[in-house]
């Protein structure tokens, strides 16, 4: 029973809940009812809760409008199971480093994995001024082309509340061949 959905219909109304900016809105909310009806230490904890909604959408959103990204991998082919690097190119356009960006999408299929995290990688820190490149080592578990979906990058930096995101250019995609094996004997 616990595991039954008993109000599918509801969901669409609910669903905010699920991410952390809906509880912190149900948080304020509670705070201004208190600041109104019992004691007035309720708007203090009301201004505190949307300094930290504030802070963390606009921050983000902010940060993804400075950043600019561009994708591609070392090499054109390859087939199943190969590693093969992927270089990303960052560019800060800010006077401030950028903290927390992850590249989304893509990369992994979700729907034949289980996979609900569509991150590829995580990047601490992009320094201010500068266009850095970072790589790393991806393998394709299935035959295709590669990212097979529009891949962003995302800012969630620093709370988490709400992630700002944005499109990455792809330079070059990649083409991933059937895995190749050899039969032992011919029937």
């Amino acid at each position: 029973l616990a595991n039954y959905e008993l109000c599918p219909w509801a969901n669409r109304y609910v669903y905010w809940l699920k991410q952390p900016i809906g509880w912190l809105l149900v948080a304020a909310t509670a705070s201004v009812l208190i600041g109104i009806v019992i004691a007035p230490q309720g708007w203090v904890m009301f201004a505190a809760l949307v300094a930290v909604i504030t802070v963390g959408v606009a921050w983000p959103w902010i940060a993804i409008r400075g950043v600019k990204c561009n994708l591609r991998f070392k090499q054109r082919r390859t087939t199943e199971g190969d590693r093969v690097q992927v270089i990303l190119s960052i560019r800060n356009s800010f006077p401030w480093p950028i903290w927390g960006l992850a590249v989304e999408g893509g990369f992994f299929h979700e729907e034949l994995s289980g996979n609900d995290d569509p991150t590829a990688v995580a990047l601490a820190r992009v320094p201010a001024w500068s266009t850095s490149q970072f790589e790393w080592d991806f393998e394709p578990h299935r035959r295709g082309l590669y990212p097979s979906a529009g891949s962003k990058v995302s800012n969630a930096f620093p709370f988490g509340i709400w992630a700002a995101r944005d499109r990455i250019t792809i330079d070059s995609q990649l083409v991933a061949w059937p895995r190749t094996i050899k039969l032992a004997s011919i029937p």
